[in-house]
């Protein structure tokens, strides 16, 4: 390797006078030279990978001498300038050539020119080299003139075996002459852009094997004419890992199903026998005689109850989640909704010792709305709050409007949630755990529940929290019916599941 802080020239002029006069034009104009005064010693010099090569007529090289000195370099992309190139020296092997006499100024412009023009092509193959994809790069008549490593590795050819042929080549036969109108069009309107949008396609090895793959072109102009720029990248993985993707979404459909299958089946097996249960339980109750039966038939009355909530929200959410649950919907008015879940709640919470706190407004606050699903929403927000609020807290319940939408919160001192729960609260099957680790009683459907119905209503509901034992708090917004509602139209009141309303006499 030479050492030198500026481009070395190799000057191989077989004239000493004409040599000399080249070197001291050369060293004027900045290059550093060595000389070699024959074919044998230049050979030996260009191992040590000059910048340029400049020669003439020497009588011991030959034609494949001159090609040899570009190969004996580090790199095959040293430069190599040809003077007084004759019919029995041809200038082959050489980058430029300059025929006849020429001056010491000529060749030093020439050699700047060949140099930065060397340099640029340096950068291009580093780019090309450096390119996480396989690059192709074809002339107008598709014909490959440069690759890069990654071509060779994805198909398996050498670099030799491709320069020169068709890019047909690289594409599976039965896609050749789709492949050939196709490119010809590009040509007509080239641009940036990816190839066959919405069409599988496939490389083909040298081995004969075929792979789908992404390719992206984009047209190059030259100053020996217009190339192509294809970007090709291999997409088995990503195939391999769509079909798996696919495949595993399929079998997690067909499990919601039979999950939602499953629910369902459970909820109406199970409402035969609890009929039975809550036929009897007034039987109990008028034939208690005692203060202790009193208590036994009350204790079955509100288990009963309990279960059959929580198999009406069991059917509920199958329905919801399977699209089958229709909204029965009309004018309905949200205060008067809340106002009943209160009553029938209020009993509950003076069990707990709760301190309760309302604030309703005054006019109705119509809602295009099932009366019955919005009581659910209701029900399960307020029973959530006694629920997670340890005997003697605080629940508040305000509604309000705000703009075009309803708004009601729900806050209470209780448990609180973590950071982390505060979206996963509304999944279905999750479980709120308090400080102490453990998860409450209960399926955790009923948040799940609310989410859906609140959103078939058009609306959402949100959940806040500063963290375990601080309390939460659960804000739903449905928008406000459009226009007045029917004269003297009442909103249906959900009573224990069964949907009241008065119409007008």
């Amino acid at each position: 390797m030479f050492e030198s802080s500026c481009p070395t020239v190799l000057n191989v002029i077989n004239d000493p006078a004409a040599r000399s006069a080249l070197s001291a034009a050369l060293r004027e104009a900045g290059f550093g030279v060595v000389e070699a005064h024959t074919g044998a010693e230049a050979l030996r010099l260009a191992e040590h990978n000059p910048a340029l090569i400049i020669l003439d007529h020497l009588p011991d090289m030959t034609v494949a001498e001159v090609r040899r000195l570009r190969d004996l370099a580090d790199t095959s992309s040293v430069p190599i300038m040809q003077l007084s190139a004759s019919a029995d020296h041809p200038a082959a092997g050489v980058d430029i050539h300059l025929a006849g006499p020429v001056g010491a100024d000529l060749v030093v412009t020439s050699a700047r020119v060949l140099l930065r023009a060397t340099r640029a092509e340096r950068v291009f193959r580093g780019f090309l080299e450096a390119a996480p994809d396989a690059i192709v790069l074809t002339d107008a008549a598709g014909a490959i003139v440069q690759v890069n490593a990654k071509v060779e590795e994805l198909f398996g050819y050498g670099r030799d075996e491709l320069l020169g042929q068709t890019i047909d080549v690289l594409i599976p036969k039965r896609y050749r002459v789709a492949h050939e109108a196709h490119y010809q069009a590009f040509f007509g309107v080239p641009s940036s852009r990816r190839m066959g949008n919405g069409i599988e396609l496939f490389g083909q090895r040298k081995n004969g094997d075929e792979f789908p793959v992404d390719i992206s072109l984009a047209p190059l102009s030259t100053e020996s004419g217009n190339l192509v720029t294809a970007a090709i990248r291999d997409m088995t993985e990503q195939r391999r890992l769509e079909s798996e993707l696919r495949q595993r979404t399929r079998e997690l459909e067909e499990a919601d199903h039979n999950k939602d299958v499953f629910l369902l089946t459970l909820a109406h097996e199970l409402r035969s026998p609890l009929a039975a249960l809550v036929l009897v339980v007034p039987l109990l109750r008028a034939s208690a005689t005692d203060k202790a039966r009193a208590k036994v038939a009350g204790v079955v009355r509100r288990q009963t109850e309990s279960m059959s909530r929580l198999i009406e929200d069991l059917v509920d959410i199958s329905l919801v989640r399977s699209g089958k649950l229709v909204l029965r919907r009309q004018p309905t008015d949200l205060t008067e909704v809340v106002t009943g879940v209160i009553e029938l709640i209020r009993s509950l919470m003076e069990t707990r010792r709760h301190v309760f706190e309302q604030s309703l407004p005054r006019e109705p606050v119509w809602i295009d709305g099932d009366g019955t699903r919005l009581a659910q929403v209701v029900t399960n927000l307020l029973t959530n709050a006694v629920r997670y609020t340890p005997e003697g807290g605080r629940i508040t319940l305000a509604l309000r409007t705000d703009r075009a939408v309803a708004v009601l919160r729900i806050r209470d001192n209780g448990i609180g949630l973590q950071a982390d729960m505060l979206t996963r609260v509304f999944d279905l099957f999750t479980q709120v755990k308090g400080a102490s680790g453990v998860a409450s009683a209960g399926l955790g459907i009923g948040l799940d529940l609310v989410r859906r119905l609140v959103e078939m209503h058009g609306g959402t509901v949100i959940a806040s929290s500063e963290g375990l034992g601080t309390g939460s708090e659960f804000i739903v917004r449905i928008p406000l019916m459009a226009g007045e509602p029917p004269y003297g139209v009442r909103g249906a009141v959900a009573t224990n599941g069964i949907s009241e309303s008065t119409e007008p006499a």
